[in-house]
């Protein structure tokens, strides 16, 4: 594999986000619908426009990605989710954010992505890990430590109408539950301290998604998949996941434990 640069990655992953900032703020009609993407959802305008910038960006690289992923090959693996929470963001509600990773080439899962970056695109607040070298809030390193008392799990159940009651039900024996509609958003808040876990068993996690498991990794979470299995996801465009993310093996063990009572994993 070719190696990725990290330090000159991280520079243009950060001059990404205040381009993906500037964009968000100066679209023109940002939230019109453009046309669905391979995935079945509605791409906005200010979807396009995020992932047509970050393509001009990386120039000749592979680009994995959600609203119009091309079949490129060779250089570094870029995986980027332009914009997590159209929904939120089309509504107004003030949760949204641009995540994006590096691997270098000929890398075959998320396990390879040396380099991650997510912006929390209403505040500016920037997320970042290298491989071994920690996870980072806006320059200052983070770790998620456990708490005392009741615990904040964060959980996307989406339309999993069957197993949710159960679901719900476990989890909120465990602690108190909160839901953002961003993933990457939900799982940053763990990786800060903010909750103490995340929770997405669905297995309709979109790779684009999956460079902020590292940030998570690199803050000390515990992170699997429903099975309590690495994630190991290929890097290609479609693929999805579940995780599981959290700051200590008890809770770790009695999520899973829930996860499995509320019904099988698609």
């Amino acid at each position: 594999m070719v190696a990725v640069n990290d330090i000159e990655t991280l520079r243009l992953f950060r001059s990404i986000g205040k381009r993906a900032r500037k964009i968000t703020k100066n679209c023109d009609r940002p939230a019109v619908l453009m046309e669905k993407n391979p995935y079945g959802d509605f791409s906005l305008r200010i979807d396009i426009e995020l992932e047509n910038m970050v393509k001009r960006c990386i120039g000749n690289n592979t680009l994995i990605t959600e609203e119009r992923p091309e079949n490129m090959s060779g250089g570094n693996v870029f995986i980027l989710d332009p914009l997590d929470g159209s929904r939120n963001f089309s509504r107004g509600y003030p949760v949204y954010s641009l995540s994006i990773g590096a691997a270098p080439e000929g890398a075959e899962t998320v396990k390879d992505i040396r380099v991650s970056y997510a912006i929390n695109l209403v505040n500016g607040d920037e997320y970042h890990a290298i491989a071994g070298k920690g996870a980072f809030l806006n320059g200052k390193r983070i770790r998620s430590l456990p708490q005392k008392g009741k615990k904040l799990i964060s959980l996307d159940i989406g339309d999993d109408y069957g197993r949710a009651p159960k679901l719900v039900r476990g989890l909120m024996r465990l602690g108190w539950l909160r839901s953002s509609g961003t993933c990457i958003m939900d799982i940053c808040m763990a990786a800060r301290g903010s909750t103490d876990a995340h929770v997405d068993v669905r297995n309709k996690i979109l790779v684009t998604h999956s460079p902020v498991l590292l940030i998570a990794k690199e803050a000390g979470m515990i992170v699997t998949d429903a099975y309590g299995r690495d994630v190991s996801t290929p890097l290609e465009n479609g693929a999805t996941f579940s995780v599981i993310a959290s700051n200590e093996k008890k809770l770790h063990s009695d999520i899973l434990k829930v996860v499995r009572k509320s019904g099988p994993t698609r």
